[in-house]
């Protein structure tokens, strides 16, 4: 499979992912040497390690181990093959270029004749095992065509699409991101129905886009109707501090979904989540949820709005 930039263009790279004893493990093809007469094959190497790893990074995965897997280091043990010391949260990583750099220069010395004068090659054949909230190890072809495309929204983006929403209301950006994760999280449910996935009740789904929708849609305001207030506080991110809820507990029966999705500021969550008007609070919540999913599906023009 080949990795799609965000402007559409699939980069001369070619990576999979498969089931890793009980895990998920992606793999990007090495890079070679140009030929008389062809072009460079995987040769966009770099760029799509970073787009894979910024995107995994959108999924809040964990990158758990890193090997050389090329044809003629599989021989060695494990240990010598490792290209990281520990597991690495790559939502807590600030530069992904940089992980990626790190990444190429640990592969020169691995597999490196003794006698060599070059500084080895940094483009092998690699090994990333993963641990990706909401996928489970029979996940593999569903994870590897999220990760293909570029259809989530970035922290970074979300914040300047809510920056812009506080200053002029909602946005031409704000409703074409808030489609955006729809799709996304339209897309992963039509793969769990597949029967794919390998998630109990014990550990649902969660996507990171359906929490980025909702703030998106909030526009940094509590979405109770009896509250409304604008969230106390930002995030070191630049987001509002607003918990996302589900009003129905999807280890319950609740749809991981931006319709049975709410933001709410930590007052309103607080009470309810442990209040005693708590259990009167949910049908409103869950109503005030399905409108307001509706409303920005209909101003987004993904909604007809004379649809029940």
């Amino acid at each position: 499979m080949k990795v799609i930039d965000s402007l559409g263009r699939p980069l001369n790279a070619e990576y999979s992912v498969e089931t890793d004893d009980g895990r998920l493990a992606l793999i990007l093809e090495s890079s070679s040497g140009r030929g008389k007469g062809r072009t460079r094959r995987n040769g966009d190497y770099g760029s799509a390690l970073e787009l894979l790893l910024d995107r995994l990074k959108q999924q809040a995965a964990v990158l758990v181990s890193a090997l050389v897997d090329s044809r003629n280091t599989r021989s060695l043990p494990v240990a010598d093959r490792r290209l990281i010391d520990k597991p690495v949260e790559l939502a807590g990583v600030t530069d992904i270029p940089k992980l990626c750099k790190d990444l190429r220069n640990a592969q020169r010395p691995i597999g490196r004749k003794s006698e060599a004068t070059t500084h080895g090659n940094s483009v092998k054949r690699i090994r990333l095992i993963l641990n990706v909230p909401g996928y489970g190890p029979l996940d593999h072809d569903l994870l590897a065509a999220d990760l293909a495309t570029a259809d989530e929204i970035s922290a970074e983006e979300a914040v300047q699409i809510f920056n812009t929403m506080v200053d002029n209301g909602p946005t031409v950006d704000s409703n074409a991101a808030y489609l955006r994760c729809l799709e996304l999280v339209e897309h992963r449910a039509a793969g769990n129905s597949g029967g794919r996935h390998a998630v109990t009740a014990s550990k649902p789904i969660r996507l990171q886009a359906a929490r980025r929708a909702v703030v998106i849609r909030s526009g940094g305001r509590c979405e109770n109707p009896d509250c409304g207030k604008v969230a106390p506080d930002v995030t070191d991110m630049g987001l509002p501090v607003l918990e996302v809820d589900h009003v129905e507990d999807i280890a319950k029966g609740g749809r991981d979904h931006p319709e049975q999705m709410i933001a709410l500021c930590p007052n309103c969550h607080a009470v309810k989540t442990r209040g005693r008007t708590r259990h009167a609070m949910y049908p409103k919540l869950l109503a005030a949820a399905a409108q307001r999913h509706k409303d920005q599906a209909v101003i987004a023009g993904d909604v007809d709005e004379t649809s029940s």
